[in-house]
């Protein structure tokens, strides 16, 4: 059977007309299961997941091997031609089968051809080669044997053929997840305390693609390597975030000063999308962000509670880190004690509680960090960051960044 098929975009702005006439021969299908990566590509990825910038990396892989593999290939020939009508086309046939064996079919592509102000007087094959109209029989004859891939279908994305694991790790970086693109830990840091010193500024060890990440910061105390406290009477606030760095600044440091500098350090996280940042830490790829979102709040003096939202199903090992951005033009603006205080309670659906149950009250201290950027919502006085995560099986992560004596950090 001949197909013959225009392709005209639904929208008439564009009125460029391409025509084909596919002459199909044999139909290739090939199992998923049965596709296999070439040991060039295998050492390829291997060596793109070892980089500290992978997504680049990747994206190079891709360009040489490819984006998508098919899984059914029509082998054949095609002609084609295409032009640009002369009156714009309100309608058209969108495929026409000519079952008689050329019998009436110089006349119909005649006809067909001409209504759309085609050249009728040639088409052109897939190796460049003009063949008239009136030769088409005879060349296909001709050709007939010489197969050629005229078609590609069943298309899926060239990391689903690596193993289940590698497969993972792939999917990850390029921040997709069952196709939705979701935010990734990309980096940690720790920097050592130094006495009297309120500002530390934070350089990455390689500028970043895009400034469009989110810093999460918490004063730790490291009394030896296998234990850590938090330090929950001073707040960590970030400013000027660019490409290269930020600058960390310690609220209320009077609040340390008994403590021994040593054993004090900034702990943070970089949160964002690894194909906007370009920068993956190899330490963190195992940790999975479970929901990363902005919440408005406006505190007023009955409310003694706030609803935090929450994934379904939420872990018991899921750690929630929290931040604040809060409007500069607040100025009368009055919090108790210069802080806001947090009691998370989290009930589990064993005891008959919902996802929905996990409430935040203003009991207990809870500041994680405290970022100066101003809210878009001006009827909003604070929004809350925060992202959900859970830990890896390991219990200390290697930070990126380290000025501590501490090469190790909790999560």
């Amino acid at each position: 059977m001949l197909q013959s098929a225009f392709f005209l975009n639904d929208d008439l702005s564009f009125n460029h007309v391409h025509f084909e006439v596919n002459f199909p021969k044999i139909e290739l299908n090939f199992e998923k299961k049965n596709i296999k990566p070439t040991e060039a590509i295998k050492i390829a990825i291997d060596n793109a997941l070892k980089n500290e910038k992978p997504y680049q990396e990747l994206i190079k892989i891709f360009d040489t091997f490819g984006y998508l593999l098919a899984q059914k290939y029509i082998l054949g020939q095609k002609l084609y031609n295409s032009c640009v009508p002369l009156q714009k086309i309100s309608s058209i046939d969108n495929q026409l089968e000519i079952e008689e064996l050329f019998e009436n079919y110089p006349s119909k592509l005649d006809d067909m051809l001409k209504k759309h102000g085609f050249d009728t007087s040639y088409l052109i094959s897939m190796n460049g080669e003009a063949v008239k109209i009136n030769d088409v029989e005879k060349w296909l004859n001709e050709h007939s044997k010489l197969l050629q891939v005229i078609s590609r279908s069943e298309l899926l994305p060239v990391y689903e053929i690596f193993d289940e694991s590698t497969s993972y790790k792939i999917q990850s970086i390029l921040g997709i997840d069952n196709q939705k693109r979701i935010k990734r830990i990309l980096m940690t840091g720790i920097v050592q305390i130094i006495k009297n010193t309120k500002y530390y500024h934070i350089d990455f060890p390689s500028n970043l693609e895009s400034c469009n990440y989110h810093i999460f910061a918490k004063i730790i105390r490291h009394t030896n390597e296998e234990l850590i406290d938090t330090v929950d009477k001073t707040v960590v606030k970030i400013y000027s975030k660019n490409k290269t760095g930020f600058l960390a600044a310690i609220e209320n440091i009077n609040e340390i000063k008994n403590i021994d500098p040593a054993d004090l350090q900034i702990m943070w996280i970089l949160v964002g999308f690894p194909d906007e940042i370009n920068f993956y830490s190899v330490h963190t790829r195992e940790l999975s962000v479970l929901s990363v979102e902005d919440q408005n709040i406006t505190l007023e003096d009955n409310k003694k509670s706030i609803l935090i939202n929450v994934p379904k199903e939420l872990p018991r090992n899921s750690i929630m880190t929290l931040s604040f951005e809060y409007p500069l033009f607040r100025n009368n603006l009055e919090i108790q004690d210069g802080k806001i205080e947090l009691n998370i309670d989290y009930f589990s659906s064993k005891n008959g509680a919902s996802s929905e149950d996990v409430m935040s009250e203003n009991d207990k201290s809870g500041d994680v960090e405290s970022e100066s950027d101003e809210s878009e919502d001006e009827d909003s006085e604070y929004v809350i960051k925060y992202p959900c995560i859970f830990a890896s099986d390991n219990e200390f992560i290697e930070a990126d960044i380290s000025t501590s004596k501490c090469k190790k950090k909790l999560i």
